[in-house]
């Protein structure tokens, strides 16, 4: 009986400890938590025994590898080449990997129109995150209209989400 009553209590100090922390949490942050995942690198996948060494490499390297602070410093580096809009991008999210979205935002915010990869609507899905993680769910809600609007991206679904609880 001792050991029924000892995983009783574990149970209970289990799931108070969980809905302390849910609870406590600002709508802004529950939303960050719940939608937040690190964008996949798809400009320069790492491939085994490759051993090209260039900074596009070295940024793509460091972030595969969760390295975000010296990726984070190598992308800043990447932006002054040609053909870069995806360094501003990578760099916005390594931002967010490092808990500092108010330096995220503005990143998001810079990338051109036209940026094809990646595009404009998934850098507003990011820096809207970034708002929320801010607590500034007005702004946020503001970029999460733009990619519930958007027909046909992969985020739409989940952003159109956000707007329902947001309401």
């Amino acid at each position: 009986s001792w050991l029924y009553s000892g995983v009783a209590a574990c149970l209970i100090v289990l799931a108070g400890l969980f809905l302390w922390t849910n609870l406590s949490m600002d709508p802004g942050q529950k939303l960050y938590k719940t939608y937040y995942e690190t964008y996949p690198n798809l400009i320069a996948p790492t491939v085994r025994g490759e051993s090209a060494s260039n900074l596009k490499a070295d940024a793509f390297l460091a972030y595969d590898n969760g390295d975000y602070q010296r990726a984070a410093i190598l992308f800043e580096n990447l932006q002054q080449e040609p053909d870069s809009d995806y360094a501003l991008f990578y760099q916005g999210i390594c931002q967010l990997e490092l808990s500092r979205p108010e330096k995220a935002i503005p990143l998001f915010e810079r990338m051109k129109e036209n940026a094809q990869n990646p595009d404009k609507i998934t850098a507003n899905w990011y820096a809207a995150l970034g708002y929320f993680q801010l607590l500034k769910l007005e702004e946020g809600k503001s970029l999460m209209a733009k990619v519930a609007a958007k027909t046909g991206h992969p985020f739409q679904p989940k952003a159109q989400e956000i707007m329902s609880k947001l309401k």
